[in-house]
């Protein structure tokens, strides 16, 4: 069994396997890179769109609407307005081929910054039944 293992292994030699090694695998790296591309243009045409239409409503009015009537969560629209307002011209995204959504949203978009925070304590003023401790 090990003899035919081997015979078959010959092919990796030829050129027309060679050849099937290097189209498979850009076939591959490019479709993976298209198909996160496709994603960010999405983000970014909808981050464009809200730009465009929030003269009309107050922008977190439309964000939110625009979630509910979705079924589409209002942080992956708030990240879509942070996109388009971050790079209006996605030729000036960072990281080339290697770009992810996750990239983008994770190191480069404005966030809070870890360890900026210094919480401060709010006092709230609540109203609560006594028996059913229901708030009011």
């Amino acid at each position: 069994m090990t003899t035919k293992l081997a015979k078959t292994r010959d092919f990796e030699k030829e050129d027309w396997f060679k050849s099937l090694v290097d189209d498979c695998g850009s076939a591959m790296v490019e479709g993976e890179f298209a198909a996160r591309w496709a994603l960010i243009e999405a983000y970014h045409s909808v981050g464009r769109r809200i730009r465009v239409e929030e003269d009309r409503v107050p922008i977190t009015d439309l964000v939110q609407t625009l979630a509910v009537r979705t079924k589409i969560s209002t942080r992956k629209y708030w990240y879509a307005v942070q996109i388009y307002d971050k790079w209006p011209n996605l030729s000036r995204l960072p990281g080339g081929k290697e770009v992810t959504l996750n990239k983008l949203i994770t190191r480069y978009l404005p966030e809070k910054e870890k360890g900026e925070c210094k919480h401060e304590p709010m006092i709230l003023e609540i109203t609560i039944c006594k028996k059913c401790r229901m708030r009011l």
